[in-house]
């Protein structure tokens, strides 16, 4: 009894290797010489794709379709572009006694319909040849017999467009009910058609049927606490004419065969059988299967189903996100440093068992933002991917092997898009920093022209880390900021207030400064300025006149004062009484030039002569 057997495998939905029995052989069962294939299920179409594919088919014109009218005899032309078709495919069965089926859609097929060439092979074979139109040279069309899809064949289409494709030896089972026999396919532009046909075999024999369909990869492990895979299979024999069945597996070197199994009342057995050994997960092995249906009281009654191949996937792939590394993304991490478009960084990584060519694809908060295809090292980057709002945000990379299971990486992160505002509460506006308060005690404030202080600063929605700079000018139109003071802040302050020590040169700013805070961020936040006086260097002030113990005969008190950095500056000047009272209200100083004042005070208020006694000269 002659037997090519052959191999048939699923990638993603629907992908499998089906072989003829090489060298134009006409036997059963095709061997492995034949070539690997892929096709998308009918579940897997695409719809609504008219626009882009006119587009597609204006591209795919010949070079005579470019071509223009030149000169003035030229008259513009409109080209309407038809969508394109989707394929239209018929199907017939080749029998001893010719063609059968083609118009209808029911045909009914017995031992007599087989061609002598196949008559020595268990149960029945027939040629099935599909027709097509709308679909390329060279295109796949699938062949499938109930559940299980048994081959493919690539379409020879002549001049006229009119394609052919002939599927040899298919075994089609005994069922008195009838199952459907179906063909498929997708031309260049995703377009999808298909034939089907429901046949009715009477071979005299027991009829197979066996669950689940190839069509789709096996992602679990029945028994997951055997070692190993189990799968559970159901055999069933639709006509009833049969009552055991059992299911053979091989995978490698390793091979299982089931018990007989009685067929229950609706005419199936559960079978629920080992198929791979290994403790590891399996990651898209393939595993041959053969399931049988006997009579128990007949032996010679035995009926099977030819070897299909299914896939076993138990392990997810492995994405693994590496950037961004950090929890937190702040104004440092701004791409184009412009937060006013937001916050745009890149999110990286890797992936391991993926479908060939597949993408990994972004969700930011569940929402999806794009995908890339990894490069063949596995490496994947999403750039400029753009947050635009303070907030946790939780990003999520995912991707699908090719048989639909699906891997993931998440990384979690606090974003802070918005720029901090800031605002200098010490010194205050229109204030003046005196010399007495010069935070540097070893300096000569009569000399020394750098001030210390500290600037106290109010700064909201700032994050730690942040570099605060404080920088002044001289308060006059045109004048450059300079540097004066930095500080970072390594907490958030809960009360927002944060201290810059300052040192001002009032020999580079001069006495009247302007100054602002702002962040060393790319694109940076600034307070508004704030003006004030800095009183360096310090005065020095002294009385030459009167001397102490001074008595008075006259009405007339002659003042001399030396003041030190004070030319310009008009003193104040009080006579005080011993209650400390100003005894002279309308005393009057003299501003001071080159380091002096002279000037008379009259003992007087209000035109008389004050009191004898002792008096004191306060001098401001």
């Amino acid at each position: 009894m002659k037997r090519c057997g052959f191999a048939l495998g699923v990638l993603l939905a629907a992908t499998l290797v089906w072989s003829g029995c090489g060298g134009g052989s006409k036997a059963a069962y095709p061997d492995a010489t034949d070539v690997a294939w892929e096709f998308p299920g009918p579940e897997g179409l695409e719809e609504g794709q008219e626009e882009v594919l006119a587009e597609e088919a204006g591209s795919e014109a010949g070079p005579e379709a470019g071509d223009a009218q030149e000169g003035a005899e030229a008259e513009e032309t409109t080209e309407v572009i038809e969508p394109p078709e989707a394929p239209v495919l018929a199907m017939w069965f080749v029998t001893a006694s010719g063609p059968k089926g083609k118009e209808d859609a029911e045909v009914s097929l017995g031992k007599a319909d087989e061609p002598p060439a196949y008559a020595s092979t268990p149960g029945l074979q027939v040629d099935i040849v599909v027709a097509t139109e709308n679909l390329e040279n060279g295109r796949d069309v699938m062949l499938q017999v109930g559940t299980l899809v048994v081959g493919t064949k690539k379409v020879v289409v002549d001049e006229s467009g009119a394609g052919l494709v002939t599927f040899e030896a298919v075994t089609l089972t005994h069922s008195l009910a009838g199952y459907e026999v179906k063909a498929w396919a997708v031309n260049q532009a995703k377009l999808y058609g298909e034939v089907s046909k429901k046949v009715h075999v009477d071979v005299g024999t027991c009829s197979v049927a066996l669950m689940p369909s190839n069509s789709a990869c096996i992602l679990g492990d029945a028994l997951s606490d055997t070692p190993g895979v189990q799968v559970v299979f159901t055999v069933s024999d639709p006509d009833h004419t049969c009552d055991v069945a059992r299911v053979d597996v091989e995978s490698g070197g390793y091979s299982a065969s089931s018990d007989f199994v009685q067929l229950d009342a609706s005419g199936s057995a559960k079978i629920t059988l080992t198929v791979l050994p290994e403790a590891v997960a399996p990651d898209g092995v393939e595993v041959k299967v053969t399931a049988r249906v006997g009579d128990s009281k007949n032996p010679d009654r035995e009926a099977s189903l030819p070897t299909v191949t299914y896939v076993v996937d138990l392990t997810d792939p492995v994405i693994e996100l590496l950037t961004p590394s950090k929890p937190s993304l702040g104004p440092a991490d701004d791409k184009d440093a412009n937060l006013s478009n937001g916050l745009q960084f890149d999110v990286g990584g890797t992936a391991a068992g993926l479908a060939p060519g597949s993408a990994v694809e972004l969700a930011v908060n569940g929402k999806p933002s794009g995908s890339v295809v990894p490069d063949a090292q596995g490496g994947w980057l999403f750039q400029d991917v753009t947050l635009t709002a303070d907030g946790a945000y939780e990003l999520t990379v995912s991707g699908k092997d090719a048989c639909g299971r699906v891997g993931q990486a998440k990384a979690s992160v606090a974003a802070k898009v918005s720029k901090a505002s800031y605002l200098i509460l010490f010194p205050p506006q229109g204030g003046v920093l005196l010399a007495k308060d010069d935070m540097d005690p070893t300096s000569n404030p009569t000399k020394d022209l750098v001030y210390q202080t500290e600037f106290q600063v109010q700064a909201d929605a700032v994050e730690a880390g942040t570099t605060l700079v404080v920088r002044c000018r001289q308060n006059k139109p045109w004048s450059n900021f300079i540097q004066v003071g930095k500080t970072t802040i390594e907490k958030r302050a809960d009360d927002g207030m944060y201290k810059v020590p300052v040192e001002l040169d009032v020999a580079v700013l001069g006495n009247d400064v302007s100054c602002q805070v702002r962040d060393e961020w790319p694109d940076p936040a600034s307070s508004a300025e704030v003006a004030f006086k800095v009183g360096l260097p310090a005065p020095l002030l002294k009385v030459l006149a009167p001397s102490p113990g001074l008595v008075l005969a006259a009405d007339t008190l002659k003042v001399s004062l030396y003041g030190a950095n004070l030319d310009g500056v008009t003193p104040g000047v009080e006579v005080r009484d011993a209650q400390g009272q100003n005894a002279v209200p309308d005393a009057k100083a003299q501003p001071f030039v080159k380091g002096t004042s002279a000037f008379d005070v009259a003992l007087t208020s209000a035109g008389q002569p004050v009191p004898d006694g002792p008096y004191t000269l306060y001098v401001d």
